[in-house]
């Protein structure tokens, strides 16, 4: 390790600092020859001083303390081996399963001799290789993503000391972009390995598919397919699903050029509640070099059921006319309407209640508040003019309002929140806010604890305010929201 003391003056400063020093410590003790002191202690004192005033007037000079330290570390070598089952699809699988590992692992064994070696496998994601080498290759990766190993090294591997990337692969990738256009930005050589028989063969399979894991009895799910066939054209593909063996749809596509790739939908009815396991499979009417990309296990969870909305009022009001039927236009959701009064059935069984202008100031409801905040359901509330602001501020849904008069009401029109945080608005949704209706809101002064929990703020004529008229909070105990006017209707 190497140091130096560096200033921002001249050298010769530092002997002045050295005669500061000196001559402070003469002046003070060695002007007088008579003293009380012995002649020892004087020298030790000037010595003190000497040192004191001299290290004083040296941190004046503004001194850094430079540590060069010195160490060199081998270059890395990164090296991905392609895991999936496209390897084994040729002639030489047994040499791929067998003596290519073992020399593999030679080569792995003598790069170790000079660089740090970080092994990789890459299929349908990224993984470490544990060890030091690859002695657990399976290849039975069925989708190859080769872009994911550059996002993995840009991660992993910022600012380190890169000698080279190895890919060893057949170059056949079906998921992520095409590695060739993040090839071009790296600072690293790249060397690739061919690998098995990188020629496109005659084949169909299942590229992608898209499902919601969970549906509600009665209703039909989506399911979004991506077929592809290479080198059949003028073939027909049958895509199909069955469950139990039993055939319950299937479709002809015709395949209309060599390089052939379709996005279809299938509507499938959810049955009986229960866990479902759903095969979706393609087959050709022509030969294929692989049929074991042909099919795709769906499990899919029916639940009996739906989630239930109680809307409890104060008193009669088209806004929950509009709720309800905005709310039950969706089947997976069962909406019930009530009046605070006629309502005493438990309130763990709903999904989400909505207080519509509760607590209220004509009708006080005490103990149905208790009630709401014991059940720990998501809340929420819509303010109106029959609002009790005072107790709706007792219930700590992180907005706090200041009436400046007791039955004040003004009209205030939605703004977007530019901070919210907990979702993003579509685009035509964010279009339709400005053509929105205004709303009646109390006329009163608004915080909100949670800034990013506003969706919509007040628009007071033409005066945009930081007043929330819509507020979300994720609650540490249960989830709460906020609309704070009437008129949704």
């Amino acid at each position: 390790m190497d140091f130096n003391i560096i200033t921002g003056s001249p050298s010769w400063y530092v002997l002045l600092c050295v005669l500061s020093g000196a001559l402070a410590a003469m002046i003070l003790y060695y002007r007088e020859r008579k003293s009380e002191f012995p002649l020892w202690l004087k020298w030790l004192l000037g010595i003190n001083r000497f040192v004191i005033v001299s290290l004083l007037a040296f941190l004046l000079l503004s001194p850094l303390l430079k540590l060069l330290d010195r160490y060199t570390e081998k270059p890395i070598i990164v090296f991905a081996q392609d895991n999936s089952a496209s390897l084994l699809l040729n002639e030489d699988s047994s040499y791929y399963q067998n003596e290519y590992i073992r020399q593999l692992n030679a080569v792995v064994e003598e790069l170790a001799e000079d660089y740090e070696l970080s092994l990789f496998t890459f299929g349908e994601e990224v993984s470490a290789v544990p060890g030091k080498g690859f002695d657990s290759l399976s290849y039975s990766d069925k989708q190859t993503d080769m872009s994911s190993i550059f996002e993995m090294m840009d991660v992993r591997f910022a600012n380190r000391n890169i000698g080279a990337l190895v890919i060893a692969g057949d170059g056949i990738y079906n998921r992520g972009i095409n590695p060739a256009y993040q090839y071009s930005s790296l600072q690293y050589p790249v060397y690739t390995l061919a690998l098995g028989d990188t020629s496109i063969r005659r084949d169909a399979f299942l590229k992608r598919v898209l499902y919601n894991r969970i549906a509600f009895q009665g209703n039909d799910f989506p399911v979004e397919v991506i077929l592809n066939a290479n080198r059949l054209k003028g073939s027909t593909l049958t895509l199909g699903l069955s469950e139990g063996g039993a055939v319950m749809s299937h479709e002809q596509v015709p395949v209309t050029a060599d390089n052939f790739s379709k996005t279809m939908r299938l509507n499938v009815h959810a049955g009986e509640a229960g866990m479902h396991h759903y095969v979706l499979w393609v087959s050709s009417n022509r030969d294929e070099i692989t049929r074991e990309n042909n099919r795709y296990d769906l499990f899919v969870d029916v639940l009996q059921s739906k989630q239930k909305v109680l809307i409890l009022a104060n008193s009669p009001h088209p806004d929950i006319s509009a709720l309800k039927e905005a709310i039950g236009s969706n089947r997976n959701y069962e909406v019930e309407d009530m009046m605070l009064d006629d309502f005493n059935s438990p309130l763990q069984e709903y999904s989400l209640i909505i207080l519509h202008q509760l607590p209220a100031a004509s009708a006080p409801s005490p103990g149905m508040m208790s009630r709401v905040n014991r059940a720990g359901v998501p809340v929420l509330y819509v303010l109106g003019p029959q609002t009790e602001l005072q107790a709706f501020n007792r219930q700590k849904t992180g907005m706090l309002i200041k009436p400046y008069n007791r039955s004040g009401m003004t009209e205030a029109l939605p703004v977007s929140g530019e901070g919210f945080t907990l979702f993003t608005l579509s685009t035509a949704v964010q279009d339709l806010i400005p053509l929105l209706p205004p709303l009646n809101v109390p006329f009163a002064e608004y915080s909100a604890i949670n800034a990013s929990g506003v969706l919509l703020h007040q628009q007071l004529g033409s005066v945009e305010s930081t007043a929330p008229l819509w507020m979300l909070d994720r609650g540490r105990e249960r989830k709460l929201g906020v609309i704070c006017g009437t008129g949704l209707w």
